[in-house]
């Protein structure tokens, strides 16, 4: 198949790692991406992992990933990665075949296998690069696997021919790719989280408590220890801590019996949503010692854009990394990282001055409209480098 640049774009965006029950960043970014850019080319489509749960969207196809359970050597874990990832890149490159696709868009180091096929069929090849993830195995003392992340994300680094970046830190990581690269940020979608405001939260919270909410993926860059410390030392306030994650049930054990902190586990979309809106705060832990902290404007999270989109007030860990456009005292209040007795100091700050907390929530509604996926998208240059145009937005 050698694709016919004359005819109308023909997108795959592909995410081998998740389903579309899987409501985290990665698989909320991809349907995300899918449904902007079908807007503007209607032949676009999503393929991610088949899940547990029936996904019926329009355009979009799912991967059931074949486990070697016959293998002589399924005991090892990276072998079975390798051939499961290599069944899947087949159908793949099936689908590709099938629909003349002309651009994919790929996430994930587990897509190494589909690059030669890419590069022999001239299909434009853009990777949606979220930071050095073999550094993040490092830290967590997985050596084997960051030797095998490092050498796929260096093969689908140079092979690429576009890299869409999620911030200018993660830019600061890659400066001999930037001549290809679009900086294309987390979004948020305002409409879906008005309309999670008319649902019933999922748990009752009391009404006379000052709640302090976290909602998302327990990253190891995020100091959940920081929001329980800090509620424990007050009074009449609780921690809505919504998600799962890294330590997540050394966390929860340790807080296990504490009445002033709710865990409520993972839930779907909406129902996060409406749960977080009962906060009177909200809290970014990120944590000063680890390595992203330190790397200026690393951090693009979505928790963020949720944020400013419920119109919250934000308190946010001081940090190299954090996101530059929290403004001080406009956007937000920042704490010293690992030290839970500031947090409880800004906390009841913002308690005690309702017309600083107002004000916030005014500024973050009015800046989430900056982080609509629409507008993200529109700002980043995709929409011409898809249709084939040449762009003036590469970094």
């Amino acid at each position: 198949m050698n694709v016919n640049r004359s005819a109308p774009p023909r997108i795959l965006i592909l995410l081998m790692g998740y389903s579309p029950e899987d409501r985290g960043a990665q698989a909320t970014r991809a349907i995300a991406l899918h449904k902007e850019i079908r807007n503007h080319f209607p032949d676009t489509y999503l393929m991610m992992k088949e899940g547990e749960q029936p996904f019926n969207e329009e355009n979009v196809f799912l991967l059931r990933p074949w486990s070697p359970s016959t293998v002589r050597f399924r005991s090892i874990r990276i072998l079975k990665w390798i051939l499961s990832r290599i069944w899947m890149t087949i159908e793949v490159v099936k689908f590709i075949h099938q629909k003349k696709i002309t651009s994919v868009l790929l996430r994930g180091f587990d897509t190494v296998f589909l690059f030669p096929f890419c590069k022999m069929q001239k299909v434009k090849t853009f990777y949606d690069f979220h930071g050095r993830y073999n550094l993040e195995l490092l830290q967590l003392n997985e050596e084997g696997l960051a030797a095998l992340v490092k050498i796929c994300d260096t093969i689908i680094l140079n092979l690429s021919d576009r890299i869409l970046a999620v911030s200018e830190g993660i830019l600061s990581q890659i400066p001999k790719h930037q001549h290809k690269c679009l900086l294309l940020q987390n979004g948020v979608d305002i409409d879906l989280i008005d309309e999670a405001k008319n649902r019933v939260p999922p748990i009752a919270l009391p009404g006379s408590k000052y709640i302090v909410g976290f909602i998302g993926n327990w990253e190891q860059f995020m100091n959940i220890d920081d929001i329980c410390g800090a509620v424990e030392l007050m009074e009449d306030s609780i921690a809505l801590i919504i998600g799962a994650g890294y330590k997540s049930e050394e966390i929860t054990g340790k807080y296990l019996f504490n009445p002033k902190i709710i865990f409520s586990g993972r839930l779907n979309q909406m129902d996060a949503y409406a749960l977080l809106n009962t906060a009177d705060a909200c809290i970014i832990p990120y944590d000063e010692n680890d390595s992203h902290s330190k790397i200026k404007g690393f951090f693009s999270s979505r928790k963020t854009k949720e944020y400013l989109a419920l119109g919250k007030p934000i308190i946010v860990a001081e940090s190299i990394g954090r996101e530059q456009f929290l403004v001080e005292g406009t956007n937000c209040l920042t704490y010293e990282s690992r030290n839970p007795k500031d947090l409880a100091e800004k906390i009841t700050y913002l308690r005690n001055n309702p017309e600083i907390a107002d004000r916030m929530s005014k500024n973050n509604r009015e800046l989430a409209r900056q982080f609509t996926w629409k507008s993200i998208i529109q700002k980043s240059g995709i929409l011409d480098e898809l249709a084939g145009k040449d762009t003036k937005n590469l970094i």
